[in-house]
């Protein structure tokens, strides 16, 4: 199974709200577990959980190999209107692939027509952007895989 595969079950299990999902086909076997265990923060900032995923993959037939991901998932800090870009026709601040820095901002979030920049705490790179550009999204909900 290509890594591309596996990123795209962890994003439908985490659409889902699954916390437990196992796979197994011939030769590869998934299993993903949902971290429970977010850190909160009371400031208006990004907020990460300590793992992304947990997976588990081996390789049936051959020695157990476990292997972890380093990722994490960016938090929205409040309700409002996610966009990936400053403005209408103006490129995304980032998009999956991209390398950003420690204080790099990611998106905006706007709330009473004000807008917020969602600026990184950390260097890293984007896996993933989980919610869509003009969305509405809740306090709380994941809005990007980065991989630190």
């Amino acid at each position: 199974m290509e890594i591309e595969q596996v990123i795209k079950l962890i994003k439908v299990v985490n659409e889902l709200s699954m916390d437990d999902f196992q796979m197994q086909d011939k030769d590869f076997q998934l299993h993903i577990t949902r971290n429970q265990s977010a850190q909160k923060s009371s400031q208006c900032s990004l907020e990460t959980t300590t793992d992304y995923f947990d997976v588990d993959a081996k390789q049936m037939g051959t020695e157990a190999k476990t292997q972890s991901c380093s990722r994490q998932v960016i938090h929205s800090p409040m309700v409002g209107c996610f966009y990936t870009a400053p403005g209408r026709d103006e490129a995304p601040f980032v998009q999956i692939g991209d390398d950003f820095k420690e204080g790099q901002i990611l998106g905006n979030i706007e709330a009473m027509k004000m807008m917020n920049e969602l600026s990184s705490e950390c260097k890293g790179k984007v896996v993933d952007i989980l919610a869509q550009d003009g969305q509405l999204v809740e306090y709380g909900q994941p809005l990007f895989a980065i991989e630190v």
